[in-house]
């Protein structure tokens, strides 16, 4: 094996999303000012798009977990990402216009999900949004304990056919229907403050 090309975001900070592979296209993100590129795999990664937010340094301060995101989605001809301002944005994926950028209200670390025209989002203080991939409004929201007991901080939602499940901060795991939010079970593998996650499961 050996080195075919090579690519620079020119972010010197940490990179903790994959790059996501759709086709011949490779979507590549940064941390803060979360920067997207499209590259093509067929020309040793040439730049067909580059997406840079202008968005104000002041929220660095009050970002979760440094100044990384860990991951973009793709579903309905679109690239997902959620950006440092608190704003979920739809990017073309061929072409890297903004499409629509609805405001979750708090900042998300983990990646967004985009699963059978909806996507799903969950941020820091433990409220889960299901958006449409269409437009961007909000097809209903979850909100989970506030707490946190630092198990799944920075886990993604998965889809299992009609369910959404997702973990929160808190330890708790919410299967969700994916139509209308309605919760269809729930467990908690520990609780801020009680039994670590550890003893929980030696128990």
């Amino acid at each position: 094996l050996q080195v075919a090309w090579t690519f620079s975001t020119g972010v010197l900070r940490g990179h903790e999303g994959g790059p996501l592979i759709i086709g011949n296209m490779m979507y590549v993100h940064t941390p803060f000012p979360n920067i997207v590129y499209a590259l093509d795999l067929n020309q040793d990664g040439r730049i067909i798009w580059k997406y840079e937010p202008k968005q104000d340094p002041n929220v660095i301060p009050v970002m979760c977990c440094d100044t990384v995101k860990r991951g973009v989605a793709y579903g309905d001809g679109k690239i997902f990402l959620h950006q440092a301002d608190t704003t979920l944005v739809a990017l073309d994926a061929k072409t890297g216009k903004r499409i629509w950028t609805p405001n979750v209200g708090a900042p998300v670390v983990n990646a967004p999900v985009a699963n059978g025209g909806r996507v799903f989002v969950s941020s820091v203080d433990n409220h889960f949004h299901a958006f449409a991939a269409s437009d961007g409004h909000d097809l209903w929201d979850q909100q989970g304990i506030s707490e946190s007991a630092s198990i799944l901080e920075s886990t993604s939602a998965a889809v299992a056919g009609e369910y959404v499940i997702v973990p929160y901060t808190s330890g708790e795991l919410y299967a969700i229907r994916v139509t209308n939010g309605l919760v269809a079970w729930s467990d908690t593998l520990t609780r801020s403050g009680g039994v670590t996650a550890l003893s929980e499961l030696d128990d």
